[in-house]
């Protein structure tokens, strides 16, 4: 029983060591939305999960940020490309914000 309880801890230590959310580095010009999840990818461990068609090639961002949380990195990449982000375990699915309808008529 204890050896059991001193594996399921190690897995579960180790499991917490590979997915860092936080202290994200990302110093970016005019780049691919999909090169920079690939760092974010790099430096958290977490996947992301997108078709082509929601991140296509012109799709380019800039990005300034030190030691920040994946919630501000996802926000401010929003912020520029109007996708948005969905987690579940260590897989971030990407999609396309949905224009919202404004009161008097037409989409914003």
């Amino acid at each position: 029983v204890i050896c059991s309880f001193f594996l399921m801890y190690s897995t579960l230590s180790l499991h917490a060591q590979t997915v860092n959310t936080e202290n994200i580095t990302l110093k970016v010009q005019n780049q691919p939305v999909s090169d920079v999840f690939n760092e974010i990818s790099k430096q958290t461990g977490l996947k992301f999960f997108y078709g082509q068609t929601v991140v296509s090639g012109q799709m380019l961002i800039s990005l300034n940020l030190t030691n920040a949380s994946l919630n501000n990195v996802l926000s401010e990449i929003t912020r520029q490309t109007n996708l948005q982000f969905s987690r579940e375990d260590n897989t971030i699915s990407v999609s396309l914000s949905q224009p919202v309808a404004r009161a008097g008529g037409g989409y914003y």
